[in-house]
């Protein structure tokens, strides 16, 4: 989770920290409500008793949620990255193709399309970072272990192309044309997608604004009859 969000904390123990910091918030919180629940009657009346029962539970679903809190931070942060990465990678994509197209390296254009910056294009120069020190096979392993989704079928196609080039001499620029094709279309239904919500929600919040009219029209009528 903390590569896949970016490492948004230095180190594993900055995040325990955190985690224990927020579990302890969240103790506290749920301690204290519980008890003033369990104050609020006197244990000898049946309301009291129940009241009491529930005092527990309560503190429990606290402690829950201070358990599973930084957990839910970090998947956000992921989801967001991930976001931020698939617009990102059709900049990087269109970047690389142009490099590709010029007759540079593979391995130097991914290191001149990492410098637009941004998750995708930092991936980049991760995998070509990792590439100066070990197998190319393991940067890509270590690249893929950086993605903010798993399961992002174009990051994960690129990535395997990287690895046929490398390894079978297998051509890379149809694929990432073919990739940035892809990833173009995808962007563009995620974007008709999201002003097809915001209609859908003005056009609800219109509706609503138009009965609160009426009401308040129809209201003073109503009262005096």
């Amino acid at each position: 989770l903390l590569r896949r969000a970016g490492y948004p904390y230095d180190t594993p123990g900055e995040f325990y920290a955190v985690a224990i910091r927020d579990f302890s918030l969240f103790l506290a919180v749920g301690g204290a409500l519980a008890g003033a629940l369990a104050a609020t009657l006197a244990p000898g009346a049946s309301a009291g008793v129940g009241v009491i029962a529930v005092a527990p539970v309560i503190a429990l679903i606290f402690v829950f949620l201070g358990l599973r809190r930084p957990y839910v931070r970090l998947k956000s942060l992921a989801k967001k990255r991930a976001e931020g990465l698939r617009n990102n990678m059709l900049i990087g994509l269109s970047v690389l193709s142009s490099l590709l197209s010029s007759g540079i390296g593979v391995q130097e254009a991914l290191r001149r399309a990492s410098s637009v910056g941004g998750p995708f294009c930092n991936l980049l120069g991760l995998l070509v970072a990792r590439m100066e020190v070990e197998d190319f096979t393991k940067a890509v392993e270590v690249t893929r272990a950086h993605l903010p989704d798993p399961s992002d079928v174009e990051a994960n196609l690129f990535l395997r192309d990287i690895h046929d080039f490398f390894a079978n001499n297998r051509p890379v620029l149809s694929s990432v044309q073919g990739l940035q094709e892809s990833v173009h279309r995808s962007v563009v239904e995620m974007t008709e997608a999201r002003a097809a919500l915001v209609r859908q929600r003005a056009g609800l919040f219109g509706v609503m604004a138009v009965l609160g009219l009426v009401l308040a029209i129809i209201a003073p009528f109503m009262g005096s009859g």
